[in-house]
Formats: C-alpha cells, sequence, structure tokens
C-alpha cells in the first residue's frame, strides 16, 4: 500500500470476488487516500451480498425499479432434510413466491457461482443435495452442470424466474414473441 502511494496513487482492481469485491480490498485503499476504480467499499459491500441489495434498492422510491418478492433459506434449514420434507419444502417456496420455476443463488458470492433456475422438485433436491455434500459441481441434468462454491454458503436467496420474451432479427427488422 505505501509502495503504491508512493509510486502510482491508483490501482486497478483487475480481482473477482472475496476480498475484491465484498469491500475489504476497497476500505484498505481508502485508509491509504488511494484512488483505484470501480465501487467504493460501502456499494461493494452492499452489493456482494445479493439480498441485501435487493433490501437496499427497495427502499428506493422509483417507479421503474420492480421489486420481486423473495425469500431466504438458510443451510441450517436444509442439511438434513430428507426427500419428503424437501418435496414439501418446494411446494411452499413455489407458493409463496407465486412461481413455477425458482432463480436460488448464494446471497454473498458476488458472481454467478450456483446460481440455478430450478424447474421442479427434483433440481431442488439435486441442488440441495450438492449443497450439503460441498460439492465442487453439480449435474442437474446431462447437459447442464452447475459450479458451486468452494465455501459452502450459510444462506440463499430464491426469486421467481422471469421469463423474457423473444427478440429475433429477420430479413433487417426486429420481431417480438412472447
Amino acid at each position: 500500500k505505501e509502495l503504491s502511494k508512493q509510486k502510482d496513487p491508483y490501482v486497478f482492481i483487475a480481482l473477482h470476488g472475496g476480498m475484491a469485491e465484498d469491500g475489504q480490498l476497497q476500505r484498505q485503499l481508502e485508509s491509504y487516500n488511494i484512488r483505484y476504480n470501480g465501487s467504493g467499499s460501502k456499494a461493494s459491500e452492499i452489493c456482494m451480498d445479493k439480498f441485501q441489495t435487493s433490501v437496499y434498492t427497495s427502499e428506493w422510491d422509483d417507479e421503474v425499479l420492480t421489486i420481486i418478492p423473495k425469500k431466504i433459506l438458510m443451510y441450517s434449514e436444509i442439511e438434513h432434510l430428507n426427500v419428503q420434507a424437501i418435496s414439501v419444502l418446494w411446494k411452499d417456496i413455489k407458493k409463496q413466491l407465486g412461481a413455477k420455476k425458482v432463480i436460488i443463488k448464494p446471497t454473498k458470492e458476488g458472481c454467478s457461482t450456483a446460481v440455478v433456475c430450478l424447474t421442479n422438485r427434483d433440481d431442488f433436491r439435486h441442488y440441495i443435495e450438492a449443497i450439503v455434500s460441498n460439492d465442487a459441481v453439480m449435474r442437474l441434468s446431462k447437459d447442464r452442470l452447475v459450479t458451486l462454491p468452494k465455501n459452502r454458503p450459510d444462506c440463499f436467496l430464491l426469486e421467481p424466474y422471469i421469463e423474457l420474451d423473444s427478440i429475433q432479427m429477420h430479413h433487417a427488422k426486429l420481431e417480438h414473441s412472447s
């Protein structure tokens, strides 16, 4: 830090995840009055946690933002579930979120690690089993592999999966289909 301040008072943060993304590195650089790229320490800390980001943005009085329902699921709630309990939980989650498909993601993974669209209770069961087993990779189907975090997350965010409309170019014109 001292050498950086003496030689070049600007640090380009090119790291992704962990202390480079959660505000720790930014806070250290700020304490030395060293300029850097990217968000400040407080914004980085908030945005690293997907749930905290949604809480923070839901407090904005902005008509453009749409706030979707969310559910927090703690690891302690899933670590000892049997197949039947997982099925019941899956039904409850879908009902609570008003969704047929659900996105699940660790709350404190800044990147897309372990973000999965769950389409049925088997996907949900496979996800839980992989997390509980602390697997590095989870196979959802023959062609769908999902990288899981190195350190087991303690908290997950669930949200309804939002289907997007299809927009394609056809004969130099945009065509929209929903």
